[in-house]
């Protein structure tokens, strides 16, 4: 994959002769910025698609998922600053995307645990466009782990909420990434964090030799 360039310069790669093979449970990219951790995630979820080589996503190749459902089924991706605007309460929402997602068994049970980990009780009968950046990112959370895909890819998730929120967030990732099987990939400046709440850590640098 390639960074973005201007007519007159010659693109440089973000990876060159990446091999690469993602562990299951909590994982997290550190690294600084400009060294890949985005476009690896886009890349293994398939919302990138690399110049050369084979990406596979729990079993699929990348290059096969034209169907955006069946992508989607396979892994949620929470990219960075998302924002919406909806004609519809954030109750109903989320009643929408679990009811419509992909869970295998469906337990009620799971909206409410994230409405109350996630203190989303009080933005539940606004609109998206209507909340504060904190509660939008909360939201946007709680979606990624109501539709039930596969795995679940996440860049800079919890960069808005407050220091115990982000804690309180990656403690209920993590317990859900154990009780469900599902992988959960994010990116993340903080190193603390990263060592605390993550099954594995994947570094990122730059070489100034060779692309990371």
């Amino acid at each position: 994959s390639y960074e973005a360039f201007d007519d007159e310069e010659v693109p440089t790669p973000v990876f060159s002769d990446l091999d690469l093979e993602l562990p299951y449970g909590m994982v997290s990219f550190v690294g600084q910025n400009a060294t890949g951790k985005s476009t690896a995630l886009l890349l293994a979820s398939g919302r990138l698609r690399p110049d050369s080589g084979v990406v596979t996503l729990l079993g699929r190749d990348t290059s096969e998922l034209d169907d955006e459902e069946e992508r989607n089924s396979l892994a949620s991706f929470v990219y960075q600053n998302m924002e919406f605007e909806t004609e519809f309460p954030v109750v109903d929402l989320f009643a929408h995307v679990f009811e419509n997602g992909f869970h295998e068994q469906k337990d009620a049970a799971i909206v409410e645990e994230l409405i109350a980990v996630l203190e989303l009780s009080g933005a539940l009968g606004s609109r998206l466009q209507d909340l504060s950046k904190g509660e939008m990112q909360r939201s946007i959370l709680a979606f990624s782990l109501l539709y039930g895909s596969g795995a679940v890819m996440m860049d800079e998730p919890i960069f808005a909420l407050e220091d115990y929120q982000k804690q309180r967030a990656l403690e209920y990732l993590k317990d859900f990434s154990h009780r469900t099987a599902t992988p959960v990939y994010f990116s993340l400046h903080e190193l603390d964090l990263s060592r605390l709440y993550s099954d594995h850590v994947v570094m990122f640098y730059h070489d100034e030799r060779n692309p990371c």
